[in-house]
């Protein structure tokens, strides 16, 4: 299953294994922020 946006791709495997692919780590942090977003307004 994949997750992303225009700069990460958040990847899940088997046994909760999961890999983040980006280019800068401010992308990475942007792309945290949006899911805590969701989880807290939509969960």
């Amino acid at each position: 299953m994949f997750i992303e946006d225009a700069n990460v791709q958040l990847r899940f495997g088997f046994h909760n294994q999961y890999h983040y692919e980006y280019e800068k780590a401010e992308h990475l942090e942007q792309f945290e922020k949006k899911l805590r977003h969701i989880m807290e307004n939509y969960a």
